[in-house]
This record gives C-alpha cells, sequence and structure tokens, in this order.
C-alpha cells in the first residue's frame, strides 16, 4: 500500500503544484461567523493547524519521516 498514490477524482485539473489549485465552490463569508455565533468582536480566526500546533497535537515532522512529504500526524488531546 505505500506504494499506491493518493487517486484524485477524474473532474480534478491537472496542474504542476498547489499553487494552480482551482476554487470550485465556496459558501458563507468567513468575517460573518463570530457574530453569528456571538462571539468577541476582536475574536480572531487561525488555521487549524495553528490551534492544533498551540496544544502540541500537531507532529508535521513526525508524519513526514514516516509516510513523506504533505501528511501530519496529531497527538494528545487534538488525536482524541
Amino acid at each position: 500500500l505505500a506504494s499506491i498514490p493518493n487517486l484524485l477524482d477524474d473532474r480534478v485539473p491537472d496542474g504542476e503544484d498547489d499553487t494552480e489549485n482551482e476554487v470550485v465552490s465556496t459558501w458563507g463569508d468567513p468575517s460573518d461567523l463570530p457574530r453569528e455565533l456571538g462571539w468577541p468582536s476582536d475574536f480572531e480566526a487561525k488555521w487549524h493547524d495553528d490551534v492544533a500546533g498551540g496544544l502540541d497535537g500537531w507532529k508535521a515532522e513526525n508524519a513526514v519521516a514516516m509516510s513523506g512529504a504533505r501528511f501530519v500526524a496529531l497527538a494528545g488531546p487534538v488525536a482524541r
């Protein structure tokens, strides 16, 4: 199994790398989320990897050592 690559859906356009990704659809406005959820007006969103890293649960280096690039391992409460 280790030699089988991740297979893409046939509808995914070819590209050199992830910088050539095409946005197919979006929904909602991220800036509306704090108001809709009743969060403070100074709420600042973070990327999921920043949140997990702050909890010492984002182990990208470990995952690269085990499986190669573009994977991540989760640990501790983040993995639960």
